[in-house]
């Protein structure tokens, strides 16, 4: 980054009419008078910064003050406090149905059924399944799903045809809540998420995974790490199942009994959960805890962790598409983006271990999350640690330059979300405790709901607040628009009734927003037909549709499930 000295600033009694000619004709000159496009620093003026190719305000630099002496003044402890925890919240839905290319599958645990919708006709057919069936999930670019009724401890596989739809039973050995289907749309795994347990549930299968192949309908048992909580896929089609023991890998034509455990912490006998994130092509993991200066990583072909030492505690770890992370290290104000494939010797050594790291101040900032877009192309850093009754402040990040600009948040965040297209960063507000003071506007917006839709080229910022807590979130990236549902049937102390859907346009950054009848559980999309859907909490069943290739087309619902639905 370039340095320079401040611009000087006219006194306003200098601007008189006479100078103004002149004071225009100096400027059309001087290229770094204007905001426009850049190079580098000083093309811009000194309130600015040149991110990424554009110039974007930051204020004028504040006057240096002298560091005080080693162990001198009233600030400077022996030994620094660790920052404290990022806590982020997601705008995560509940009841989450399946979405196939023309289908929508909603599971009702109530009468042990399931619901498929027609996106096109509206007509609605009921399936009768196991006990309580709680989680569905579609086959990649098919209407055919698979059911877990986790009250019977059965998997079904549902495939909508001419005639009629073709259901097939699993019986499943053990207990299992979980359910995920491999990219591929070729295998279902089941397990039991602890995380995820009800009361007094059977918490015996803390280390199986039941593996269906859908090509043969055949059950394979998999033993695996104490705990797991996640499973990703690798290209060749390996799961990987992060657990506190370590990373379980299931292979593509899985053998029963105990799968290969690669350990990710350094030390032996570190149990205990660990924030975890696997490289593009799943040759390397990382991983950290929030006491240790630095993360740990793993290449899973050979199979030994190494720690990194970072010089501070991370507060969150993010995977970047081009094969590095981004690791927030607050404590030690600044972040760094780590390659995974360090060797041992530059892993040891101090200078060559500096080297291979590219490090960038948060210059006091305290941003210690992150939400980084699918591209890579920009990463947005926040810190959940603001007090909720107060502004917040957050960070643009160009990871391939190492570019960093700020930009102030009316509200503090919770969390935040980078939309498919890398554009935009929905950022998630929370609010004051209990009600405003009357005739105060500035009361009424810290005490309200709201998000912010931030565009992470330019850092413009619009604050949206809401009537009730927006969650949800779902995106429709062909269409550039995302949607969110706002209610507070939970909230007892709401004075008025809210159920409504959101549209985001996320070009223009405007939103409209839909009524509807019931409280809205969840969103999603329907790419093939060119629709968005919300389910809602109905005795006998509703769902609403929107068209996503005209936002002012009226809504359309569907109502009772149990009753062949009707179109109002």
């Amino acid at each position: 980054m370039s340095h320079r000295a401040p611009a000087p600033r006219l006194s306003r009694s200098l601007l008189v009419a006479p100078l103004i000619g002149l004071a225009l004709g100096a400027c059309a000159g001087d290229t770094r008078s204007a905001r426009g496009d850049c190079l580098d620093d000083v093309d811009c003026p000194a309130s600015d910064i040149c991110f990424d190719g554009t110039c974007i305000f930051q204020g004028l630099p504040p006057e240096p003050e002298p560091d005080p002496a080693p162990g001198e003044g009233p600030d400077a402890p022996a030994e620094p406090e660790p920052p404290p925890p990022e806590i982020e919240e997601t705008f995560e839905a509940f009841g989450e149905p399946a979405a196939g290319q023309r289908f929508v599958w909603v599971v009702s645990p109530s009468t042990d059924s399931i619901a498929r919708i027609d996106g096109e006709s509206r007509a609605i057919g009921l399936i009768e399944l196991g006990d309580d069936p709680t989680v569905v999930r579609a086959l990649p670019g098919t209407d055919e799903v698979v059911v877990l009724a986790r009250g019977s401890d059965e998997l079904f596989r549902i495939r909508p045809t001419d005639d009629g739809d073709e259901v097939t039973r699993f019986a499943l050995p053990f207990h299992a809540n979980a359910l995920i289907v491999d990219p591929a749309g070729e295998r279902a795994l089941a397990w039991f998420d602890l995380a995820a347990a009800r009361p007094g549930e059977d918490a015996s299968a803390l280390q199986q995974v039941a593996v269906l192949d859908l090509s043969s309908d055949a059950l394979t048992i998999a033993v695996v790490g104490y705990r797991p909580t996640r499973i990703e896929f690798a290209p060749d089609g390996a799961a990987l199942v992060i657990t506190d023991d370590g990373l379980s890998i299931i292979a593509r034509e899985p053998e029963p009994g105990p799968a290969p455990i690669v350990p990710l912490a350094a030390t032996l006998g570190d149990f205990g959960p660990r924030e975890v994130i696997i490289g593009p092509d799943a040759r390397y993991a990382a991983s950290r805890t929030d006491d240790e200066p630095g993360v740990t990583v793993v290449d899973l072909f050979e199979g030994v962790p190494r720690f990194v030492p970072l010089g501070g505690l991370p507060t969150d770890l993010d995977l970047l598409p081009d094969g590095r992370m981004l690791v927030m290290l607050p404590g030690a104000d600044k972040l760094a983006l780590v390659p995974f494939d360090l060797d041992p010797a530059t892993i040891a050594d101090p200078d060559a271990l500096d080297a291979a790291l590219t490090t960038v101040s948060l210059r006091g900032s305290r941003l210690g999350a992150a939400a980084v877009g699918r591209d890579g192309r920009r990463a947005f850093l926040y810190t959940t640690t603001d007090p909720l009754d107060g502004p917040g402040v957050a960070g643009l990040l160009a990871p391939e330059a190492g570019a960093l600009v700020f930009t102030p948040l009316r509200k503090a965040a919770r969390g935040a979300e980078v939309d498919p297209t890398g554009r935009v960063a929905v950022v998630l507000h929370g609010r004051a405790a209990g009600d405003p003071p009357p005739n105060d506007p500035e009361a009424l917006i810290r005490h309200s709901h709201g998000y912010s839709l931030v565009d992470l080229d330019t850092a413009f910022v619009k604050l949206e607040t809401a009537a009730a807590e927006p969650s949800g979130l779902v995106f429709a990236p062909e269409r550039g628009a995302a949607f969110l549902r706002l209610s507070n049937v939970d909230d007892p102390a709401a004075s008025a009734r809210v159920a409504a859907v959101q549209r985001v346009d996320l070009t223009g950054l405007s939103v409209r927003t839909w009524p509807v009848g019931s409280p809205p559980e969840t969103i999603g999309v329907l790419s093939a037909l060119d629709r968005a859907f919300v389910t809602q909490t109905h005795p006998t069943g509703r769902i609403s549709f929107l068209r996503l290739d005209d936002p002012e087309a009226p809504i359309e619902t569907v109502t009772g499930y149990a009753l062949n639905g009707r179109i109002e």
